[in-house]
């Protein structure tokens, strides 16, 4: 499974342009090469819709996790106890561009825009 999220450091003063991803693959089928391919279809994507930043947590155990981020060019940029967060700067392609511009002139619809409710919140 792979997935990115518009990342946002409130809801209501979102990071235009930044996304989180992440990227689970059965414990059965890791080595095969699938989080590689679900990880650089997820930075393409992003990519192309205009995002300039991607940003990912893992654990620091987590060897495979933190060397398949470091080859996509991932940077650390903080620590917290067990998890260490990373960040790729996006460069931008004539489409992304015109996504990006989007997003900033729409980015307060966005941010007040309601998501519904989360899966882990109670009801």
């Amino acid at each position: 499974m792979a997935r990115s999220s518009r990342s946002a450091a409130t809801r209501s003063f979102p990071r235009v342009g930044v996304a989180d991803v992440a990227v689970t693959v059965a414990d059965e089928l890791q080595g095969m090469g699938i989080g590689t391919v679900l990880a650089r279809c997820l930075v393409d994507r992003a990519r192309a819709n205009g995002f300039t930043r991607l940003t990912a947590t893992t654990l620091w155990e987590n060897r495979p996790a933190r060397a398949l981020l470091r080859r996509l060019r991932f940077r650390a940029r903080a620590s917290h106890g067990s998890e260490i967060e990373l960040e790729l700067n996006l460069k931008p392609t004539s489409d992304s561009t015109r996504a990006t511009a989007w997003l900033r002139v729409h980015k307060d619809d966005l941010a007040t825009a309601h998501y519904g409710p989360r899966a882990n919140e109670d009801r």
